[in-house]
């Protein structure tokens, strides 16, 4: 059953983004996000405090043009990440499921693409990689490839009016599979 959340500022964000990776990192079926909601509602500020709980490198946007950026995670004994790359290229590092930790998190934006498009990026075996996150903006554009196992977020203004972000409240149902 999903849960709702309530964001009344960016700090609620930052704090549900944090609790988030935490979650995450550790999770052995789950390393997908899928985030929903309507423009402005909040999807894009968590994905950045989402990559900044992480330890990925900024600046943050969202993908919109390029669909999809790499950000590569610190090791363990690394916590600073200086020399990030956003890009398409794909990596298959596969390692024992004893040895497996979060080392890359792809954020996707599928306003404006097919789930072909995603498909033709890599999708499956950027899924089927324990080390990967996905964070995927405007997931329900997609719903026809999403994973099995999977949170997901749909982000929702509390007026009918959609202000900046900052300036109004938000809510959050989430979900786990």
């Amino acid at each position: 059953m999903p849960k709702k959340i309530k964001l009344d500022n960016l700090n609620a964000t930052r704090n549900l983004a944090r609790q988030l990776w935490h979650e995450i990192k550790n999770d052995r079926e789950r390393s997908t996000i899928l985030l929903e909601g309507e423009l402005g509602s909040g999807k894009t500020t968590f994905s950045q405090y989402f990559l900044q709980a992480a330890g990925a490198a900024g600046p943050f946007a969202s993908p919109t043009f390029v669909i999809m950026k790499e950000y590569f995670l610190p090791s363990p004994s690394n916590k600073t990440n200086k020399n990030p790359r956003n890009s398409l290229v794909m990596h298959s590092n596969i390692i024992s499921p004893a040895k497996i930790r979060k080392k890359r998190i792809y954020h996707f934006d599928c306003y404006r693409v097919s789930p072909a498009n995603i498909l033709d990026l890599g999708w499956e075996e950027l899924i089927n990689n324990q080390e990967n996150v996905l964070l995927v903006e405007w997931a329900e554009k997609i719903q026809k490839i999403w994973p099995k196992k999977y949170y997901r977020l749909i982000f929702r203004h509390q007026s009918s009016t959609p202000k900046p972000f900052q300036n109004s409240t938000r809510s959050v149902l989430m979900e786990q599979r």
